[in-house]
């Protein structure tokens, strides 16, 4: 036997047992039941009543505390990483990291300021790319609603009818810096370098000077371990994985003496990551300021390295497809970026006429 009034209803699960109220929560998204303690229906009612509206009253408060939405996608990315592949976990990471520069605290995101923010991405940035990021606010929105850490808050997507701005150009290029230039960088750059924060000193000119030497890009180097890419008992060579390199299968290099030197100041003898990831950027400027000018100084990078060696050995006659195979290019279009003027009209005619 049962009865319903508005948003609750009573019923008894067992003739001579108490009535109990039955209705559903709106916060927690389930059904809730109470005993009444009433074993008439009309007393019940009464009780199921004063129990309904209690419960409404004593919504949960949404604090009004700053929450951080750092340490938020940090705790939304733990509880529910499984529910994601590696590589989109990575872009989630991501994402979150730039959101919390833009708004610090979670709780104080309005739609107002996504729709003003929206409008000022597409002045730089494409659509695509500023609505997968507004997804995965969303998504940690909601998580944290669900939670009780902020008010739901629905955050709109652009217009299907924006495009925004294309992607500026690639960094990596034709070398601006030349080979003598490079060597001048390295040779004013120490030995090893101070981190406070971790309070390590660590390697820099090996570091650099192994970018150089085989044209490897700063976070390949930062993932090269012992022995997965390197081994002692073997070594002349250097073996490049999927892993640490933009490649379908292994690659091995031939280290050039001042390469093996290199990774020999850096090698404790133990098993392990050899130069591990670091952000040296900065350390490089300041010698980069005394040999460029301001202009190219400003905007050097541990990317250049690769990119002025691939370009050296195009300026000193070395075949197109040799630079390919040193640069561990899928084609000869990438290549052709760093090639000489000349070679590099030759592989586009290739390609007009198809036989590249």
């Amino acid at each position: 036997m049962s009865g319903k009034t508005g948003g609750w209803r009573i019923r008894q699960r067992k003739a001579g047992k108490a009535w109990t109220v039955v209705f559903w929560s709106p916060w927690e998204k389930c059904q809730k039941e109470f005993s009444t303690y009433e074993l008439e229906p009309k007393e019940a009612k009464k009780a199921a009543k004063k129990l309904y509206i209690e419960y409404l009253d004593n919504e949960p408060q949404v604090p009004k505390s700053f929450v951080s939405l750092e340490d938020t996608a940090v705790k939304y990315l733990e509880e529910t990483k499984n529910n994601y592949r590696p590589i989109y976990l990575k872009g989630l990471t991501y994402y979150y990291e730039q959101w919390a520069q833009v708004f610090p605290d979670l709780s104080e995101i309005t739609r107002e300021k996504v729709i003003d923010w929206t409008q000022g991405q597409l002045k730089i940035i494409k659509a695509v790319s500023i609505r997968k990021k507004i997804r995965a606010l969303n998504r940690l929105a909601k998580w944290a609603a669900d939670k009780k850490l902020i008010k739901a808050v629905e955050i709109p997507l652009p217009a299907r009818s924006a495009e925004g701005t294309p992607f500026p150009t690639r960094r990596t290029a034709a070398a601006v810096v030349s080979a003598d230039e490079i060597e001048q960088i390295l040779a004013l750059l120490p030995e090893t370098t101070f981190i406070p924060k971790g309070h390590q000193t660590i390697p820099l000119r090996p570091r650099y000077r192994l970018m150089w030497e085989l044209a490897l890009r700063p976070e390949t180097v930062a993932k090269l371990s012992v022995p997965q890419h390197w081994n002692p008992e073997n070594p002349q060579y250097l073996t490049l994985t999927p892993d640490v390199m933009k490649l379908k299968k292994p690659s091995r290099k031939v280290l050039t003496p001042k390469a093996l030197e290199a990774i020999k100041a850096v090698y404790s003898g133990q098993p392990g990551l050899l130069f591990g990831p670091h952000a040296l950027n900065r350390r490089v400027k300041a010698a980069a300021y005394q040999v460029l000018d301001k202009e190219r100084a400003k905007r050097f990078c541990g990317q250049w390295l690769r990119s002025a060696r691939l370009s050296h050995l195009s300026l000193l006659g070395v075949p197109p497809k040799s630079v390919q195979t040193f640069a561990d290019h899928a084609n000869l279009s990438q290549t052709s970026i760093y090639l000489r003027e000349s070679d590099r009209d030759l592989i586009n005619s290739l390609q007009t006429a198809g036989i590249l």
